[in-house]
């Protein structure tokens, strides 16, 4: 029998492909704030909970859960902090209460690289500001349930939001816009495409057995390792798109506090067999 696991915000970006890429040896299970927003999740059949405590009351009550992965994330609000506050702190802290109460194995926070200790970085600052208080509390829990911290780097792929950088820039070359503006583009980043993201969710799954007899927080950072600055990136974009747009580098100021080079320390996911698989040309290729 399929063990279950439970996956917040699995109509989103990469909710929708962890759970295609794990339930074939898992059984999956959603939690959503929208029921009815599953555009990603068209000819699937997963059984869908509202993210309300009724809801996962009932869950918790239905299912015998092996493990929790949280995805559903808020990067602004739209309408107030509350909405951000609910799904960025609240959603996994009670989740990760009912996991100890209820023998989960594991309990999986997807957090940022924006995340890290003495950061300054004002973009994105409540975002960022709820990923810290979120893991302090998850931390400050404790219990007997597997904590796990997947701290992702720029992750990018098929089905992303048209607001997210990659799809932005990437539509605006595929249409030829005359001229797209840029910062100088010198900051770099460690560009890791959604696949290889799931398969390292995936193999920190498979190996929870082997963290048992050891503490039950862990922490991965997840990317290539390897950093490329922006410019290079816009660059290949463009020469593989064949794109007649022209890229004006230094038409934007850098934003405050901008993080000029972040790339993973990957070394414990390398030590449980992980590697990346797809290089930037085919990942930028698959999306053109």
């Amino acid at each position: 029998m399929k063990k279950t696991i439970v996956i917040t915000g699995i109509n989103g970006f990469l909710g929708s492909h962890l759970a295609s890429f794990l339930d074939k040896e898992y059984q999956v299970i959603g939690l959503v704030r929208d029921i009815h927003n599953n555009s990603r999740l068209i000819d699937s059949n997963y059984p869908l909970f509202k993210s309300d405590s009724k809801s996962i009351t009932e869950l918790f009550n239905k299912f015998e859960i092996h493990a929790i992965i949280h995805t559903a994330t808020v990067y602004k609000p739209k309408f107030s902090i509350e909405e951000l506050l609910q799904t960025n702190l609240l959603l996994p802290i009670i989740l990760y209460e009912k996991a100890n109460q209820h023998n989960v194995k594991v309990f999986i926070n997807t957090d940022t690289f924006f995340n890290f200790e003495n950061s300054k970085y004002d973009y994105l600052n409540s975002y960022t500001l709820s990923k810290k208080n979120c893991l302090s509390w998850l931390k400050s829990i404790g219990g007997n349930c597997n904590l796990i911290n997947m701290k992702l780097h720029h992750i990018y792929g098929p089905n992303d939001a048209e607001s997210k950088f990659v799809t932005t820039i990437l539509n605006k070359l595929k249409n030829n816009e005359t001229s797209i503006a840029l910062t100088p583009g010198q900051q770099k980043r460690d560009f890791i495409f959604v696949a290889d993201v799931c398969n390292a969710y995936k193999i920190v799954l498979d190996s929870i057995v082997n963290f048992e007899e050891e503490s039950n927080f862990k922490e991965f950072e997840v990317g290539t390792g390897q950093s490329i600055s922006i410019a290079d990136f816009l660059l290949k974009a463009k020469e593989l798109s064949g794109s007649s747009s022209n890229l004006e580098f230094g038409a934007l100021p850098y934003r405050e506090n901008e993080i000029m080079d972040a790339k993973a320390n990957n070394a414990m996911l390398l030590q449980l067999g992980w590697f990346p698989k797809t290089n930037l040309n085919s990942g930028i290729s698959c999306l053109l």
